[in-house]
């Protein structure tokens, strides 16, 4: 059977990337993630754009909104001192549809509620993202005998050769877009002669 070039390329290029979600932090000031939660799929990835002040993307659990994951993902610290320009960036690629709490670790920032998840529960399950704001500003934790108190996390983080951070997962290569969709374009060439 033979397939047109641009047939090839429509089927074959969204599942190769999954989709791709921008997340503002400490956009105009505001303590805020925005949005506050994304629903994403294995291989979807989120980027963590940096607005002033400073700002992290860290990892926790739903039952220590504010406390770091031992073996979870960080930014670190991202200072940033004017809008004006390019913002850096911190980039996390999704395993599975588990639960992933985030928040920033600034000084009184959790606790003024500046939390993010990718793929909570809906309202009205207690661990909803709702729920996990208002523990969260509560500074209380959660009893650690829930579901979304898991210690797993999806990857190691290293830096991009333009200085930004970035979240790879676990096992997968880390390769540029330009060596993924280099490698596509061949597939493709090839699949189109036959």
């Amino acid at each position: 059977m033979r397939f047109s070039f641009p047939v090839l390329a429509a089927a074959i290029l969204p599942v190769a990337l999954g989709a791709t979600f921008n997340v503002t932090i400490g956009a105009g000031g505001q303590l805020r993630y925005s949005p506050e939660t994304v629903t994403a799929a294995a291989g979807d990835i989120v980027n963590f754009i940096f607005h002033p002040s400073s700002h992290s993307a860290t990892q926790s659990t739903f039952n220590q909104p504010c406390v770091p994951l031992a073996s979870g993902f960080s930014s670190g610290f991202m200072p940033v001192a004017s809008e004006t320009g390019v913002l850096p960036m911190f980039q996390v690629t999704v395993n599975d549809t588990t639960p992933i709490w985030v928040h920033c670790e600034q000084t009184g920032h959790c606790r003024s509620g500046m939390v993010f998840a990718i793929n909570p529960p809906a309202s009205p399950d207690p661990e909803s993202f709702s729920a996990f704001q208002a523990l969260a500003m509560s500074g209380q934790t959660a009893s650690a005998t829930s579901p979304g108190s898991s210690s797993t996390t999806s990857g190691s983080s290293s830096t991009t050769s333009t200085g930004y951070p970035q979240k790879t997962a676990s096992g997968a290569s880390k390769q540029s877009a330009t060596e993924i969709l280099g490698g596509l374009v061949g597939a493709m060439l090839v699949a189109a002669v036959l």
